[in-house]
């Protein structure tokens, strides 16, 4: 009988005959020059040394040979039952994988809306896009079917490189986590700067440390006047419910921002200088603003159509988009739930300049900062000294103010899908003739 044995490598080619040495050599030392030349693996060799012992030393005894090795009886009868006395290749370890695998196959129409979902929010996670799934289409979804698709269409989002800075030292912090939990209607602000065609624009971003609301407008220059407009328009948007700021050492919190702290009784805390952790959740709103929203090409050097698009995202950011940190609820949910907004109160910024503000503060947000605010003017209406509603206003955001007076509560009984954050008020016909006008 004729045998051939081929080493791993490929380079050395044996020839022998398997009758020839079973007269020269015995049955242990032909085997395991068989399996120097097979080159067989560390395991499959000690399974020989098994088999060997089994055969001479132990006299075909599996319960010597088992105690010899530190092995049950049964593992030394398996091998041997399965060596016999054909190929020592059988001593190799055998895959396990199975013969036939499964594989994902979902519905084309599931696989159609999924994908649209991700293209439509490229930087949300697996967990956040199937609960969205769950909520828009009303069938059941898993993150792990998002994390399938997302693999085997590459959709995966390219994280930015961290660079951390000084590791090791110990945080210490002006305000405390055990401060942090307790306070009440705690905001954290902060600047994120953005450079397009050669200009500076200075987005001030706001977050509530309860519910996680986010807030941001842009202006033209990071002073103590656009932080004090910014902190304005939080006050108007929580019905004045502000009881503590966050913000860093920066010059634009200083000056008539802070005296506009002191005049509305909100307690300051600072955040030690170059250290971002102080102030984590801003820092991870404005990371989350960055991807989401500039990313995405959505910057321009004009101011108007900047903070256009900068409300757009946030209605989407505060409305539709679930977060972790809330159980896979957004902000909105979770502030209607502890009843921090205002009533009256819409989160359109334009509505900053209503007459539910105090004349003077409608006048210096009219009259103050032309270069920082939205510009109102008069189109139609009553200009009686005195009375000067109902009127139409316009502004250069590319829309309209309407002025009313405010209707009986069986009014509102009567008007359908009204939510908290809307309101209603009466004008006479001739001002939508107006506006009509203005449209055509």
């Amino acid at each position: 009988m004729r045998r051939q044995a081929t080493r791993a490598d490929g380079q050395h080619v044996l020839t022998f005959s398997r009758d020839s040495l079973t007269k020269v050599l015995p049955a242990a030392e032909r085997w395991r020059r068989e399996a120097d030349l097979l080159s067989l693996s560390t395991k499959a060799r000690l399974r020989l040394e098994w088999i060997i012992f089994y055969r001479t030393i132990a006299e075909r005894s599996a319960r010597k040979t088992a105690r010899y090795f530190g092995i049950s009886p049964q593992t030394v009868c398996e091998w041997v039952d399965r060596f016999g006395d054909r190929d020592l290749r059988g001593l190799e370890d055998e895959s396990s994988a199975p013969k036939r695998r499964w594989s994902w196959q979902p519905d084309p129409l599931v696989l159609e809306r999924m994908l649209a979902l991700r293209r439509e929010y490229p930087e949300w996670g697996k967990e956040t896009l199937a609960a969205v799934y769950r909520e828009r289409y009303g069938e059941a979804m898993s993150s792990w079917q998002f994390q399938r698709m997302i693999s085997l269409f590459r959709l995966a989002r390219r994280r930015r490189k961290q660079h951390h800075g000084q590791r090791g030292m110990s945080p210490k912090q002006r305000i405390t986590y055990a401060a942090r939990r307790e306070a009440k209607e705690l905001w954290q602000l902060d600047t994120v700067v953005v450079r397009v065609d050669g200009q500076s624009r200075y987005v001030l971003t706001g977050l509530e440390h309860a519910t996680k609301l986010g807030y941001a407008f842009a202006y033209e220059r990071a002073t103590s006047r656009a932080a004090r407009d910014f902190l304005e328009r939080l006050r108007y948007l929580m019905g004045s419910r502000i009881g503590v700021i966050l913000t860093d050492n920066g010059s634009e919190f200083a000056g008539r921002f802070e005296m506009a702290c002191r005049e509305a009784e909100v307690t300051r805390f600072y955040s030690r200088p170059r250290r971002p952790t102080d102030n984590p959740e801003c820092e991870r709103f404005n990371q989350t603003l960055q991807r989401e929203w500039l990313d995405q090409q959505n910057a321009t050097p004009d101011l108007t159509m900047l903070n256009f698009s900068l409300e757009r995202w946030l209605e989407t950011y505060n409305g539709v988009r679930p977060h972790h940190a809330l159980g896979l609820k957004t902000p909105l949910q979770v502030a209607d739930e502890l009843g921090v907004l205002s009533r009256t109160s819409p989160s359109a910024t334009g509505a900053l300049y209503s007459k539910s503000l105090a004349p003077n503060t409608r006048q210096r947000c009219r009259n103050t900062y032309k270069e920082e605010t939205v510009k109102v003017e008069h189109l139609g209406g009553p200009k009686t000294p005195g009375n000067d509603c109902p009127a139409v206003y316009s502004t250069d955001r590319g829309t309209y103010l309407i002025q009313g007076y405010r209707v009986p509560k069986e009014y509102l009984d009567k008007v359908q899908n009204l939510s908290e954050n809307e309101d209603v008020i009466e004008i006479p016909r001739h001002l939508v003739q107006v506006v009509k006008g203005l449209a055509e």
